[in-house]
């Protein structure tokens, strides 16, 4: 009786946990939305630079529901500490001293992975733009729907700043004593066709170019990777 109790308890504890979360986001959103037009005049300039006038909408409520999506995103980018920090608490009174350190040592690096690498996504969407309308020009006017633009934005961020966890993702293989470093070396050259294939599938219909210059910075985060499952595998020892 005292265990159906108990995990009644937890529960309702991770219920309360959660709402918080939710009323926090629903806020957010709210203090959000007056920004997101600055933002979404924003991203147009830095992303399509002298095609920045070209954005149109397609029906009369399709440019609140993209600032309603946005401030959405926003809250839950925002929302992270707050949802870091109930998740926290939740599971570490679970968890030993030693653990508890390398959670939130993990949780921060892999933060700062994704941060660099959406970073480095909105780096190079301007020229991948270019590069796509300038080909477009001669044949067609370019003019670009509001919501598949922001839409391709939030999710070629997110791509890459995804892409750029796997060297946090091998040390924790290695560490679980499901990957060795030597296999990760074996596939080199496996693993430099399918970065291939990725930054394909995430620039989706943009140029060899653009593929390029996302495969590149994977393959180096593969390397990457190789090593920091060799120093997980030394320390192992």
């Amino acid at each position: 009786m005292a265990r159906r109790v108990g995990l009644l308890d937890h529960l309702e504890e991770l219920r309360r946990r959660v709402l918080l979360v939710l009323v926090a986001v629903f806020l957010l959103s709210i203090l959000a939305y007056p920004l997101t037009e600055d933002i979404i005049l924003r991203i147009e300039r830095d992303v399509l630079g002298e095609y920045a006038g070209n954005v149109i909408v397609t029906t009369p409520f399709e440019a609140v529901a993209v600032r309603m999506k946005l401030s959405l995103l926003l809250a839950g980018f925002f929302s992270i500490p707050l949802v870091a920090y109930e998740f926290l608490a939740f599971i570490t009174p679970a968890l030993r001293k030693k653990e508890k350190k390398w959670l939130i040592i993990v949780s921060c690096f892999s933060s700062l992975l994704f941060l660099a690498g959406a970073g480095f996504a909105y780096l190079i969407l301007p020229l991948t733009m270019k590069i796509l309308l300038d080909v477009a020009v001669p044949i067609a006017q370019p003019m670009l729907v509001l919501d598949e633009l922001i839409s391709f934005v939030i999710f070629f961020l997110a791509g890459v700043g995804l892409i750029f966890q796997w060297p946090l993702a091998a040390g924790m293989l290695t560490y679980l004593s499901i990957l060795k470093p030597e296999v990760l070396s074996a596939y080199r050259k496996h693993a430099i066709v399918l970065c291939f294939v990725i930054a394909a599938v995430v620039t989706a219909d943009t140029t060899f170019v653009s593929q390029v210059m996302l495969a590149i910075p994977m393959i180096l985060l593969y390397e990457a990777g190789i090593i920091t499952s060799k120093v997980v595998y030394m320390l192992k020892k």
